[in-house]
């Protein structure tokens, strides 16, 4: 599951260079696995990622913010249109828009996989 993750990320022009990208793809594994957890990403999914690399809540929260800065001008525009077709303006997502629109996309390819 997290190496179908990193792709997606991968597709969306996101590198693993940065510190948040593992964190980015913890928090896509806790909203895959986890139903709901995503509606509470600061409570729910950050302490966890925390505790796993022995770090600050705050300091995964700023640094998957960080890494989706750094990538936003780099992003593959047409990769993100397809996960977040809602997306009006050109205006980098949250970490919380980003995670959650990434588990949608996975869900739901995973479902269309599945009547395949």
């Amino acid at each position: 599951m997290k190496l179908a993750v990193c792709k997606v990320l991968h597709d969306l022009g996101m590198i693993p260079k940065y510190t948040g990208y593992k964190y980015l793809v913890e928090a896509v594994h806790i909203g895959l696995e986890k139903e709901g957890s995503l509606e509470h990403i600061t409570k729910d999914v950050y302490p966890v990622i925390a505790g796993r690399y022995q770090v600050s809540v705050w300091m995964v929260e700023s640094d998957i913010r960080s890494m989706i800065e750094r990538c936003w001008k780099n992003m593959n525009l047409e990769w993100l249109a397809e996960y977040f077709p809602d997306l009006k303006e050109k205006k980098r997502p949250t970490n919380t828009q980003l995670i959650e629109g990434i588990v949608a996309y996975m869900k739901e390819h995973k479902e269309s996989d599945r009547k395949e």
